[in-house]
This record gives structure tokens, C-alpha cells and sequence, in this order.
């Protein structure tokens, strides 16, 4: 597309363009345009095209340096040409992982929908921030309106709820817990943590019975722990209760640890110590892509509320990643019970591809984030306190330990608009029917005998986009291993342990070394990017891959990387344990090596 002398793009129709203003952000976004699109059409068409050339910016700096490119776009006094401006951006795409591929399996987001970089263009255009309505009318009514439809899903009053965008899952658990604290203890606001600790001691506790708690999964997002170095109050404050087979957090070890924690008025050590004012529930856990029982924990909540004067915790739901089930007709049932949480968290730029960020904190009464506002009448106006539900809204930026906001929720408003509800749990249905397929490939396939599913995979009717699997032994490692075990034991017991012990030992260490050997050997390759993630007993023992259904990635795609998944796995189980042990390499010395 070219400019003509007129300013018009002789490709469209229309007035020309008269401004320098308008022709330059023509030329540019022209320019920018083509390179994307090219870019685009490779990744979506090249099935040579790597994911990745680099497996991280250490690998880049170093070829950057090595071939002078360093001093063509290094940082400096003079300003580069468009021209070389350009040849920036283009090899800025070349140097990026490919996510048009379909072949990016690392994360749990993945490409974006083909109207996404149009919406990024607009809000570029704008260059919005929406802590006050007045500077982002549209914008923020957007915002309102994305709000309001979430929580009219949730089956929350739509009259009393609020929320707004957070630039990722962790700020709107971050605020969620933020929050809770502010509400469940009015003097931490002015006072602080010691201000919760005077409160909690004028109710007759002691020691680290004033310490107030934070509860959650064992599988819970890290974000849990950042918000408690957030709020000061330490990571000795979140207690993390144990999980059932398949990774939800156990209703009935929830209720015990809230009902000691609530009992021990002294702060005994030997028992859970503290008040717990917040409970964290995960609706798609990171690892296994598990659903908490959350009509099930608000049960235990209402329990405690008649029981114990006082006890209100307040129950959050981190549905960063699991939130869009509540869209599809078959799937939003692993979310019953969300309408008695006081907060979610949602990220639309996961499940639903929209673009990065695009984090909800959605608040069931919006006037708890009354307790964040602090006032700053040079940029918040508004009527009366500043603290009632329209002024917060007004004022967006007051609720939040921020200031300066992007528009954020425009990009899920703009993609609801043009798929609709439906389409969106479609869209969710596509991804867990996938998931469906890759496991049942790995159980029932033919790759049954060289893979394993994870112990703790959810059943195929709670199943979400996660499959997390790693290679399996067959009977000649497992041959090698036993005959290295019985030769260092005896065959039975020893002074380092049984040869029974040892085996199991064996199996599970190389196991979960053959999983870090085939992530690296893939992330070298650059074709798929894929990760690996750590289970604990009883969900697992060790690393396992961690693959991603995006509804987007063909099925043919899936079997490819299973395929190579099982080849690589295999061909470590013979080259780097049974080649080993046969040249008379012990087992104990095998694993004394490093598994990570």
C-alpha cells in the first residue's frame, strides 16, 4: 500500500489525507501492517518456520553482539532513519516466538484472534488511561459493561457488583487479597498490620493467634504468596491445605484447619495459628488444570459464620485461567457455587485469546473497594466520599494500589462483541474436547505403551485444556533397573534401604529426568515450544510434560508433538539408563546426577 502525493492511500477510497499527523501514522501502520500480515501468513503456512529461535534473551544477546547488529540498533544520542526503523521491527518479529504457528504450547495463552492487532492498533491510537471515566468515556464505559456481563454469568447482583482490569492474574489476586484485608480489618487501612493485630488481641487472642491468614490450595497460583509479601504480612501467613487425588483442594482438611485456626485463642505452635479472614480457591489450576469444589468450600464458610462469633472469611476465586468455563453450556457446571464468592479473578488473554494483558478483578459488592481509596482531589472528582459504588466507577483508578490504567477491558468488550457468548464457549468446548482426544491418545493410543498420563489427571468430564503425561518405561529399563537395584542390595534390605525402594526411586527420578531430556532437546529443535512443571505425591513424582489443548492447534499438530515426545523419550531411556547400567554403571551413581 502506497501514499499518494495527496496523502490518500491509492488503495482505498475517501477524503485524502491532510494533517502530517494522519500520513504519518498511515506510513507507519502501513509499514507495520505488511510486516505483520507476512509475518502471519509464514507462521500460519510454513510448517518449517520455528516457534522459537532462541531459547531465551541471554541466546539473542549473544548472536546480536557476535554479528554487529548490537551496533546498528544500540540505544544512543542520534536517532535511526525510518527505513532502519522498520528493519527493526521485522527483525524483532523474526527474533520472537511464533504463536501463528500453532505449534506454541508453552503457556496457557497462545495466539491471538485475527481481530486482536486491530483493537491494539485503535487503543494505540487513543494512547487511554482509564483511572478516571472523564479522560476514557468510552473506554471505561466499555469496562463497566465487560463487568457487569461478568458478573450477571457469575449470578451476582449485577446492581451491587463491580470490578475492572488488572494487568495480569497476580495484580487481581493481589488486589482481591488487598481488599478482603481492608474490609475484614477497618483498622488496616490507617494502621496497618499492627493495626489487625490490636484488633484481633481486643478478642481475647494471644500470640500468633493475632497473626491474621491467609488460606489456600496446595496447588494454588504463586500469586497467593505475593500477596502476602504485598500486604506485609509474610509467607509464614498462608497456610496451604493439602489436595484430593486429582488436585482440588479437600473441602473436609479446609474445614478442619479454619476450625483449629479459629479454636486456638493462644497460638499453640502444635496447631494452625491465626485468623483466617481470606480463602483462596482456584477454578483451573496452572499444573493439572483442576476445579476446587467452590459450593463446597462457601458451605464450610457458612458453617464457620454460625459457628465461631466473628469468623467471615472472605472466599476469592482465581479463575485466571479456568474463568472462561463459565461461558460453555457443558463446562461451567466445574464453577458451581461462584455466586457466593466475593471476588474473582478472570483473565480473558488465557482461554479466550484476547491479547496481552487482559485481567478482571470482579468484586460480588463494589463498595469493599471503598477500603483501597485514599483520595487525591487534584485528579479524582466526584461527589460526596468518594466511596460510594458510582463514584468508584467514576474514578476507576481509586480502587486499585495504582494509578495510571490501559484500556484493557475495550479488547475483551470489542472480541464478546464480535463472537457473542455462544461463540466464546464454543470456543471452550473445542479446548477441553481436544484435551479429550490427546489424553485418550496417550491411554488408549498408540502411544500406550512409550507415554504415561500424570496419577492425578482429572477425570475426561472435568477435564480442562491440560494434559500433563511423560514417558514410559518399558520392560527392558525397568529389567536394567531392577538387575543394577539387586546387585547393590543384594536383593533385599541394606544399609541404604531395599532393593524395592530403590527401584521405585529409580523409576520415578529417571522419569522425570527423561521429561527435562525431552523439553530441551524440543526448545533446541525450535519447531514446538512445549514446557514441564513438577508433581508431588500423591499427584505425581517429578516432572512431567505440561501440553496445552489451545482449540486453535489442529489435532494433527498434538499428535506430531506426542509423537516426538514418545521418540525422544524413549531413545533417553535407552541411550542414558539401559546403555549406562549394562556398562556397569551403578544405579546409586546414576542418580546422583542432577534431575534439573
Amino acid at each position: 500500500m502506497t501514499i499518494s502525493q495527496h496523502g490518500s492511500s491509492s488503495s482505498q477510497q475517501g477524503p485524502p489525507l491532510v494533517s502530517q499527523d494522519a500520513q504519518e501514522v498511515h506510513r507507519y501502520a502501513s509499514q507495520a501492517l505488511d510486516l505483520i500480515t507476512r509475518w502471519v501468513d509464514k507462521g500460519a503456512t510454513d510448517p518449517d518456520e520455528p516457534t522459537s529461535r532462541w531459547p531465551d534473551s541471554a541466546s539473542l544477546r549473544k548472536s546480536r553482539r557476535s554479528n554487529g547488529h548490537k551496533a546498528r540498533f544500540s540505544l544512543g544520542d542520534a536517532g535511526v532513519s525510518q527505513d532502519e526503523t522498520v528493519a527493526f521491527l521485522s527483525q524483532t518479529l523474526t527474533d520472537s516466538v511464533h504463536p501463528w504457528t500453532r505449534r506454541f504450547l508453552d503457556k496457557l495463552y497462545a495466539k491471538p484472534t485475527t481481530l486482536a492487532p486491530a483493537i491494539e492498533m485503535i487503543l494505540g491510537a487513543l494512547n487511554p488511561s482509564t483511572v478516571i471515566s472523564s479522560a476514557a468515556p468510552a473506554l471505561c464505559l466499555a469496562e463497566e459493561e465487560c463487568v457487569e456481563a461478568l458478573a450477571r454469568l457469575m449470578g451476582w447482583d449485577v446492581g451491587l457488583a463491580d470490578g475492572l482490569t488488572m494487568p495480569g492474574g497476580s495484580a487481581s489476586n493481589i488486589l482481591a487479597v488487598q481488599t478482603a484485608l481492608g474490609n475484614a480489618f477497618p483498622s488496616f487501612k490507617q494502621g496497618g498490620v499492627l493495626g489487625v493485630v490490636e484488633d484481633l488481641a481486643g478478642k481475647g487472642r494471644r500470640g500468633k493467634a493475632c497473626r491474621p491468614l491467609l488460606v489456600t490450595s496446595a496447588q494454588s497460583h504463586y500469586s497467593m504468596e505475593k500477596a502476602a509479601l504485598a500486604c506485609g504480612l509474610g509467607l509464614e501467613s498462608v497456610v496451604k491445605v493439602r489436595c484430593d487425588a486429582t488436585g482440588r483442594m479437600d473441602v473436609v482438611e479446609l474445614q478442619r484447619v479454619l476450625q483449629e485456626a479459629y479454636e486456638n485463642t493462644e497460638g499453640s505452635p502444635d496447631r494452625t495459628a491465626g485468623w483466617p479472614f481470606f480463602i483462596g480457591a482456584t477454578a483451573g489450576t496452572t499444573v493439572l488444570g483442576a476445579f476446587d469444589d467452590l459450593a463446597g468450600i462457601a458451605s464450610v464458610v457458612r458453617s464457620l459464620q454460625t459457628h465461631h462469633a466473628g469468623a467471615q472469611p472472605w472466599l476469592h476465586v482465581d479463575g485466571s485461567w479456568g474463568g472462561p468455563v463459565l461461558f460453555s453450556s457443558h463446562s461451567r457446571r466445574l464453577m458451581a457455587g461462584v455466586e457466593h464468592a466475593d471476588s474473582v479473578t478472570i483473565n480473558p488473554h488465557k482461554a479466550l485469546n484476547v491479547t496481552q494483558q487482559c485481567s478482571f478483578a470482579l468484586f460480588r459488592h463494589g463498595t469493599t473497594l471503598a477500603a483501597n481509596v485514599t483520595g487525591a482531589k487534584y485528579l479524582f472528582h466526584g461527589t460526596g466520599t468518594g466511596m460510594e459504588r458510582e463514584a468508584l466507577r467514576r474514578n476507576p483508578g481509586s480502587k486499585t494500589m495504582g494509578c495510571g490504567r490501559r484500556a484493557d477491558a475495550f479488547k475483551f468488550y470489542v472480541a464478546w462483541l464480535h463472537t457473542g457468548a455462544s461463540g466464546f464457549g464454543g470456543h471452550i468446548d473445542q479446548g477441553v474436547a481436544m484435551a479429550r482426544r490427546v489424553a485418550d491418545l496417550l491411554e488408549t493410543g498408540k502411544y500406550k505403551e512409550t507415554l504415561q498420563l500424570a496419577e492425578a489427571m482429572p477425570s475426561r468430564e472435568d477435564l480442562f485444556f491440560n494434559v500433563c503425561f511423560r514417558p514410559r518405561m518399558g520392560e527392558d529399563v525397568r529389567t536394567a533397573i531392577t538387575r543394577s537395584a539387586a546387585a547393590q542390595t543384594g536383593g533385599g534390605e541394606s544399609a541404604n534401604g531395599s532393593t524395592a525402594d530403590l527401584i521405585e526411586t529409580a523409576c520415578s527420578r529417571l522419569a522425570s529426568r527423561a521429561t527435562v531430556h525431552v523439553h530441551a532437546a524440543i526448545s533446541r529443535s525450535g519447531r514446538f515450544s512445549i514446557d514441564r512443571a513438577p508433581l508431588s505425591p500423591p499427584h505425581g513424582r517429578g516432572y512431567y510434560t505440561r501440553l496445552i489443548s489451545h482449540p486453535d492447534t489442529p489435532f494433527e499438530v498434538f499428535e506430531t508433538i506426542v509423537g516426538e515426545i514418545a521418540r525422544v523419550g524413549q531413545a533417553f531411556f535407552k541411550e542414558e539408563v539401559v546403555s549406562v547400567l549394562e556398562s556397569g554403571r551403578s544405579l546409586r551413581d546414576l542418580l546422583r546426577e542432577e534431575d534439573d
